[in-house]
């Protein structure tokens, strides 16, 4: 069930995100883009376990940065309110908490978001890779080599959809 402060500060992520305060996919003000600098779910890692470790990190990351945007004193939002006043209370919290920089980086180094993660991992650039092996039979995660990589690194197939297999079916190129 989601917390009624978490899905209030999404849903206000729009005036939010005008102020220049992150992705769409990011919730509530913060100073940094991304739930982990630089990485994305279409990344590759080293491990399998490092992969793994890097989605759960985008997971988590913006919702432990929510509850202590919603958890900082002075900025609580009664619950028993009208929806349209909580709506205003929290745009205004989320403007007052952007102009207070010292405060949104005490927030970030609480909830570690933004901060880098001790993982070799890379993005995936978009050109042609070679599909090097997989884990059967769901083959949910494949270690691919991308040209100038010097081995095979790990990533979800969820990145085939932006690829097309030529007619080895070991290469792929962007669509």
């Amino acid at each position: 069930m989601i917390d009624l402060r978490v899905f209030l500060t999404a849903a206000l992520l729009g005036a939010v995100m005008i102020a220049g305060s992150g992705p769409a996919y990011a919730i509530g003000p913060s100073l940094y883009d991304q739930p982990v600098k630089g990485l994305t779910y279409r990344s590759a890692c080293d491990t399998r376990s490092d992969y793994l470790r890097l989605v759960k990190e985008l997971r988590q990351r913006p919702r432990r940065h929510a509850r202590a945007v919603d958890n900082v004193e002075g900025y609580m939002m009664d619950e028993r309110w009208p929806f349209s006043k909580q709506m205003e209370h929290a745009r205004t919290r989320d403007q007052k908490l952007l102009a207070n920089r010292d405060l949104m980086k005490r927030l970030h180094e609480k909830s570690r978001y933004g901060y880098p993660l001790d993982v070799d991992c890379r993005a995936i650039p978009r050109k042609a890779f070679v599909l090097e092996q997989d884990t059967r039979p769901s083959r949910s995660m494949l270690c691919i080599r991308v040209t100038g990589w010097p081995k095979c690194l790990w990533t979800s197939s969820s990145i085939l959809e932006r690829y097309r297999a030529t007619g080895d079916g070991k290469t792929f190129r962007p669509r």
